[in-house]
């Protein structure tokens, strides 16, 4: 037997609190239940209760990966749509023996929810691979009362980024493959053919042409002191890194990311299209505008946009209208801001942010499949110039090599 502390309401809707005697945890809840009373919180006094798997390994330590965040929002999206409440489609998704680790998650999700713990709260303390952009968004769910609106809406959202991840990794592949095999392919001629030549030419006396000299000392080079050269590449990235983790590099990396040829529009494409539709979600759901700005400001993971959000929210509060709070921090494009405006005038802000939110997402497709059109030739070019260059220097090698042996 075990001795578990409960606090719980009876059945005149007051509190108390007590200690039982029970086998466990389980049936010290239906003891609670037999005494008529709703428990809020039930500790177990001499032991704790882990959850573990049918090979007594524990749940701590076991993160989800997007799959099985996407499933487990998915199952529980549907579940809660087709009327069931938050704890009933906790226990389904616990007693189904295929969904793996989805099945623990839920058990301990269920026994803290049964402990009195918000599903927001419950979701954050777990730790197992829900961000905190997702627990915000559940939290918004709890306070407007439209969980499971807001859990199909996340559930878009988790596919669409993960759609996105998969185009744009199959769209590297090939470019990936030509870089290596380019890079091989220069390896080869650098250290085993060039070095060959090298030999026959240097014996018959002639100058030979600037560029096959370029390339023979470009062979030693490589040969003699290209592992400092590797070394010092890699020194410049840990370095590099190890500064952009830095309490004055993170800033400035997270606000450069924005400003990199071709890829910061994507990214910022990616960040407003995440931040109008998590907004609209949010706005459509009950929330006030100034909470819905707070719960994206401590989801934010990026610096820069914490600090835009921060200032915007600082605006709002004073009574400014969200339009002008994006337009004081000249971080947001004019052409977004004339649109939410058009939405506060209509009173339609959240249909405005969620078209918004369609519109940057066509755009940050179409910049995508561009980029990834444009990487492919440019690959191929660079590939085809840098290995012509080889040949040529080699090939004017050889003619210099048979003209001084001719004569």
């Amino acid at each position: 037997m075990s001795s578990f502390s409960y606090h719980a309401i009876d059945a005149t809707g007051e509190k108390t609190q007590g200690i039982l005697e029970a086998k466990t945890r389980s049936h010290a809840l239906k003891e609670l239940e037999k005494k008529r009373l709703q428990p809020i919180k039930l500790t177990e006094i001499n032991g704790s209760t882990v959850i573990a798997d049918e090979k007594g390994s524990s749940l701590k330590g076991r993160a989800l990966n997007r799959a099985e965040v996407i499933a487990f929002t998915e199952e529980m999206s549907d579940l809660m749509e087709g009327g069931l409440l938050l704890e009933p489609a906790l226990q389904i998704m616990e007693k189904r023996s295929e969904a793996g680790t989805l099945r623990f998650v839920a058990q301990s999700l269920r026994q803290k929810i049964r402990d009195g713990m918000s599903f927001s709260t419950a979701i954050r303390s777990e730790k197992v691979g829900f961000d905190e952009l997702y627990c915000s968004m559940i939290a918004a769910g709890e306070i407007s009362g439209a969980l499971p609106d807001i859990m199909k809406r996340q559930l878009g959202f988790l596919k669409a980024l993960d759609e996105l991840r998969s185009k744009v990794i199959q769209s590297l592949l090939y470019p990936t493959f030509l870089v290596v095999a380019g890079i091989g392919l220069m390896g080869v001629f650098m250290t085993v053919l060039v070095p060959q030549l090298t030999t026959l030419m240097t014996k018959t006396g002639k100058t030979l042409p600037m560029a096959t000299r370029i390339l023979i000392d470009s062979s030693q080079f490589i040969q003699t002191k290209g592992w400092l050269l590797f070394i010092g590449i890699c020194v410049v990235i840990l370095l590099f890194s190890a500064w952009i983790q830095s309490k004055d590099g993170k800033p400035w990396w997270h606000r450069f990311q924005y400003e990199i040829p071709l890829i910061g529009p994507v990214f910022m494409a990616q960040f407003l299209t995440q931040w109008t539709y998590t907004l609209s979600s949010l706005i459509a759901n009950g929330i006030p505008l100034l909470n819905g700005l707070q719960l994206l400001k401590e989801s934010a993971i990026n610096l820069y946009w914490n600090r835009v959000q921060g200032q915007m929210i600082q605006n709002v509060a004073e009574g400014v209208s969200l339009s002008k709070a994006m337009e004081k921090t000249a971080a947001f494009p004019p052409a977004l801001i004339d649109l939410i405006r058009v939405g506060e005038q209509t009173g339609s802000l959240a249909k405005s942010l969620e078209k918004i939110s369609l519109r940057y997402d066509k755009s940050m497709t179409l910049r995508i499949s561009r980029i990834t059109a444009l990487i492919q030739p440019t690959i191929i070019v660079c590939l085809a110039l840098l290995i012509g260059l080889i040949a040529y220097s080699i090939v004017t090698g050889i003619f210099q090599t048979l003209s001084g042996i001719g004569k």
